[in-house]
This record gives structure tokens, C-alpha cells and sequence, in this order.
């Protein structure tokens, strides 16, 4: 499983963004940008919120990345269950 960091770095690549642009456009420095990807420090909740739906991508594929989608699908699955066993 790749590291928060590694993921963080990956997506950000992959969409072609500078660590300037992604910690603008959070109201963070660039430097806690690369912090993070370096493993140095982790985001806070709500910066791993706005990072998802800079990325749009989901909070569980940014925490927990795996190549094998059956399993995300699975665990979002029981993520769901739980929000709903919490609700009644």
C-alpha cells in the first residue's frame, strides 16, 4: 500500500499540478504541500476534503489507496453500512 504522501504526490502529478497551484488553491504554503508528500506531516481533515475534490477523487482512495479496485468498492460498501447503522 503506497503511503498518504506517495498518493497525494501521485494524484497531483497525474492531473498535471504544481504544489504551488494545489496548496493555493487549499490556503495552505507550498511547502506543507510538499511536507506532505513527503511524509513529513499529514494533512488535516478538512485539507484531505478539499484535496479529494481538488483530485475528485474519494477521501477513502486518497487514505487508503489500492491497486485492486474490487477492494475499494467492497470497503466503501461496508463504509456505507456503517453510516447507516450510525444513523437509526
Amino acid at each position: 500500500m503506497m503511503s498518504l504522501g506517495s498518493t497525494i504526490s501521485k494524484k497531483r502529478k497525474s492531473l498535471k499540478l504544481s504544489q504551488e497551484y494545489v496548496a493555493e488553491q487549499l490556503g495552505v504554503s507550498r511547502q506543507a504541500v510538499s511536507k506532505w508528500e513527503k511524509n513529513q506531516s499529514e494533512p488535516s481533515t478538512l485539507n484531505l476534503i478539499k484535496l479529494a475534490d481538488l483530485f475528485d477523487s474519494d477521501i477513502g482512495e486518497l487514505v487508503s489507496p489500492s491497486d485492486n479496485a474490487e477492494e475499494q468498492k467492497d470497503a466503501k460498501t461496508q463504509l456505507d453500512r456503517g453510516q447507516k447503522d450510525i444513523k437509526m
